[in-house]
């Protein structure tokens, strides 16, 4: 579980309570978060936009595959990389 700092954007208070959390797909996640002082709702989506592995080495084909690295065949050819059409213009 991570841990996420936010703030009440009603009244500014930083004692929030997590009511509800799903993962939408891969690399979103939905959240229904509630301040304990004023009762507030808030509704927020949190997204991975970019991975790095332990070597620090950015990877941004994990936005084009749907299953996680580790489990990734990465010999296999990226399908959007080139298309056989912008080869003969």
């Amino acid at each position: 579980m991570a841990n996420m700092n936010h703030k009440c954007a009603n009244c500014g208070s930083h004692s929030m309570r997590v009511r509800h959390s799903e993962s939408v797909g891969m690399l979103v996640i939905e959240a229904i978060w509630v301040c304990n002082s004023c009762s507030t709702k808030h509704h927020i989506y949190s997204e991975i936009v970019t991975v790095q592995t332990p070597t620090y080495h950015e990877r941004p084909e994990v936005k084009r595959i749907n299953k996680p690295l580790l489990q990734s065949d990465t010999n296999t050819k990226d399908l959007f990389e080139a298309s056989p059409i912008d080869e003969d213009t």
